[in-house]
């Protein structure tokens, strides 16, 4: 490590920082990413064939925006990101 880079971490955990280890991932369906969403209050409707089959907040999104969005209710709550689960 180098000098400076230990000089940075020193200074900012002496200033009350923290280092948390980052959680993996949790594996979901896209079934349980609806889920989710359904309870945090958000409802998602899925419309076949589109590159954006999903509706959520009267905006189109693709099957990663739709867990970007659970992502970020799960930011917010302090819970592992879902990752999409195929299969």
């Amino acid at each position: 490590m180098k000098r400076d880079d230990e000089i940075a971490i020193t200074e900012f955990l002496k200033d009350g920082g923290r280092i948390v280890k980052v959680e993996s991932d949790v594996p979901a369906t896209v079934a349980e990413c609806l889920a989710y969403l359904e309870s945090c209050g958000v409802s998602a409707k899925y419309f076949p064939g589109d590159p954006k089959p999903y509706l959520c907040h009267k905006r189109r999104v693709s099957l990663q925006g739709l867990f970007d969005l659970a992502n970020g209710y799960r930011h917010a709550r302090r819970l592992q990101p879902f990752a999409i689960k195929h299969g």
